[in-house]
């Protein structure tokens, strides 16, 4: 296919942000969600409440973050234009992780959990990722701007060809990761 044929529609799902209103409708109406992020702090401790109901109602949720105290967890505070410590991100990271394992403890079998050592190149929310009426958002990550970069929402039915690009990268993510025991709070 034509780049051009490719890009149909491409203005439809490249926005400035994804905004909260759009990310509340996708966690609220997702039967099954998958959120990847470096820390995700701020995404779970908004939707805590969200993310509980879900389990409840018997929904499952999959989270990816980035491994603390790793080799990728050293390398994304010199990615990042506002400066912050390799010891507040690894400290982020084992935030949400443990209020995921607080999740977990609730639902064992809906709720998984995994790191990776690798920088993801963005925020993502997916859901119901096999079925379809799937949707994707992503904010990509920046190098050092002020800048945001654009964001993409693309979803199965209108959007098929990304829906089906971003589902698996999404997907090789999430099967790179390993599971996240949860445990008592680790030392930095």
């Amino acid at each position: 296919l034509l780049l051009q044929a490719k890009l149909t529609g491409a203005n439809t799902i490249l926005y400035d942000e994804i905004s909260s209103d759009i990310k509340e409708i996708l966690v609220t109406e997702a039967r099954e969600l998958l959120l990847i992020g470096v820390t995700l702090n701020r995404s779970t401790g908004a939707y805590y409440s969200r993310l509980e109901e879900k389990i409840r109602n018997k929904q499952s949720i999959r989270v990816l973050l980035v491994e603390p105290n790793s080799e990728t967890s050293k390398l994304i505070p010199r990615r990042t234009y506002k400066p912050t410590s390799e010891e507040r991100l690894n400290t982020r990271i084992l935030d949400t992780a443990e209020l995921l394992c607080t999740l977990r403890a609730i639902a064992p079998d809906l709720v998984e959990i995994r790191t990776i050592n690798f920088p993801t190149p963005f925020r993502c929310i997916a859901t119901n990722i096999n079925s379809n009426d799937s949707s994707i958002a992503l904010e990509y990550y920046s190098y050092k701007t002020t800048q945001d970069l654009p964001c993409v929402r693309v979803s199965k039915r209108t959007d098929e060809y990304w829906h089906s690009i971003y589902r698996t990268e999404i997907l090789n993510l999430w099967t790179a990761g390993k599971p996240w025991t949860c445990q008592p709070r680790q030392q930095l």
